[in-house]
């Protein structure tokens, strides 16, 4: 797209665009409100998980599992790593992500958590007591 082509495209974006359509990153600045705030929301345990679809589950034998997208906090102290695949909880299978948040709601403070991780298998607790846990 040559310069002269982009200025007529960004100035009918402009016109046709209703004043505030579009974020102004600049307008804390601007009015002197501050910097944005910054996000309120810790996941639990500095956890996040995502069901692994049918061909992973298909690959590793697997009724069920959740993979671990973002580990901080307790779950990365605790050797929680991105890629993990969280097989149970104290050896209670789960069949879904809501199932797996109320078992560990249910089995806190003693939480275990039993991991795939390179087709090696292993247990790894989630609580801040635990032997190099401590965040």
């Amino acid at each position: 797209m040559s310069v002269k082509n982009l200025s007529a495209w960004c100035a009918a974006l402009a016109v046709a665009l209703p004043v505030g359509a579009m974020p102004m990153t600049t307008h804390a600045q601007a009015s002197n409100d501050g910097p944005p705030q910054r996000r309120q929301h810790v996941p639990p345990y500095g956890l996040r998980v995502a069901p692994l679809n049918e061909a992973q589950l298909r690959d590793a034998g697997l009724p069920f599992g959740l993979e671990v997208t973002y580990s901080i906090a307790l779950a990365y102290h605790c050797g929680l790593r991105l890629g993990d695949v969280i097989v149970s909880v104290n050896g209670e299978r789960f069949d879904s992500e809501d199932a797996f948040w109320r078992l560990m709601d249910a089995r806190a403070p003693e939480i275990r958590l039993d991991v795939r991780r390179g087709g090696q298998s292993q247990a790894l607790p989630l609580q801040s007591s635990a032997p190099g846990c401590a965040d």
